[in-house]
């Protein structure tokens, strides 16, 4: 009876009570966090917040607010928020989604102002405000996506479906990475509303509007394309496009009226290059600025004869010196093997190497 009048009132506002629960999961989480005690098995926040420290007056609420957030930024949240606060540096933190980090800069312009400038806090902050609010996004886009899909029975089973998966959305494992300024939130509503559109394609061949069709293939492509700069793994959301194309391309050499599915497959493909250069962006700028300007500096900076030496050793040139014959690749290649078995001996021997 108590059950039946509950979900009675579920199926009235259902996002609602995903809301409601929403907001009690994350107090919970929340509170956890804060009353955790310590700094916790990772130190590395108090280093990192130590070292951006500036010498001011003491400000109780800014060392709360310090304090709160520092239970927060762990692990890969310290690579995310340095890298938004002052930009690439080293070379593995190209591994970090660019298009989180830039997103985090932006934002904490806005955040820097309100916390006084405050060093990293800034864009903890934001990246928590934003993993709040796309956690509470994708709830209610998977609830709407899961009744989509479910269109079979009566319309409370299929409320009851949708705010089910919605529900374990809420709790998911993921736990305070949804919550801490973690790129997973925000993945997670990205790639949601890449299958939401992606649903779209199919509601808009059942009424024959084509163009509605391509529209929601390009929006679901950008969203794929945006949630990779965030995580690499979202690269995989284009397998759908690649599944596309080789059906439309199959029934275009089946039925040889090639006209009939260009418009299908020249949008397929399309949305298809957009999750590609998800992945292929971040990793061009990363090239740039670690291998062509390296190159530059090697060809600007380095002496002609370092040049003609790799020349010999990429062609086993031979070298005339004092009458005899000398082979440079080979002299270098045994060299290099000594060198290595010297090294080797010397940690055999727990020596420090050389």
């Amino acid at each position: 009876m108590h059950n039946n009048e509950y979900w009675h009132k579920v199926t009235r506002s259902p996002k609602r009570y995903l809301a409601l629960y929403w907001g009690l999961w994350k107090s919970f989480v929340f509170i956890l966090a804060l009353a955790s005690p310590g700094i916790g098995y990772d130190s590395s926040t108090d280093v990192l917040l130590a070292a951006q420290s500036t010498p001011e007056s003491p400000n109780r609420d800014l060392d709360l607010f310090r304090y709160g957030l520092q239970k927060f930024v762990r692990w890969d949240a310290i690579y995310f928020t340095k890298i938004a606060q002052r930009g690439y540096l080293f070379e593995q933190e190209w591994a970090f989604g660019w298009g989180f980090t830039r997103l985090l800069h932006l934002g904490a312009r806005v955040f820097s102002y309100i916390i006084n400038y405050a060093p990293v806090l800034g864009e903890a902050s934001f990246g928590i405000l934003l993993a709040h609010v796309s956690h509470l996004l994708s709830v209610l886009l998977l609830y709407d996506m899961s009744r989509s899909i479910c269109n079979r029975g009566a319309d409370d089973e299929r409320t009851k479906f949708a705010f089910v998966a919605a529900l374990l959305h809420v709790v998911s494992p993921a736990g305070i990475f949804l919550t801490a300024p973690y790129a997973e939130s925000p993945f997670a509503l990205l790639n949601f509303l890449g299958c939401y559109f992606y649903l779209k394609v199919y509601d808009d061949r059942a009424t024959s509007n084509s163009l509605g069709r391509g529209l929601s293939r390009l929006a679901s492509g950008l969203c794929f394309g945006i949630a990779t700069t965030f995580r690499g793994n979202g690269l995989l959301s284009g397998c759908v496009f690649a599944y596309d194309v080789s059906v439309i391309a199959w029934e275009m050499l089946s039925s040889r009226k090639v006209l009939n599915y260009l418009h299908d497959f020249s949008f397929t493909v399309a949305a298809g290059g957009m999750v590609a250069l998800g992945s292929l962006v971040p990793q061009l700028l990363a090239f740039n600025e670690y291998c062509l300007k390296i190159i530059t500096r090697l060809s600007s900076g380095y002496p002609v004869w370092y040049w003609w030496l790799a020349s010999l050793i990429l062609e086993d040139g031979e070298v005339r010196v004092l009458g005899k014959y000398w082979s440079p690749p080979k002299m270098m290649v045994q060299w290099m093997i000594v060198y290595a078995l010297i090294q080797g001996g010397l940690f055999a021997s727990f020596l420090p190497p050389a």
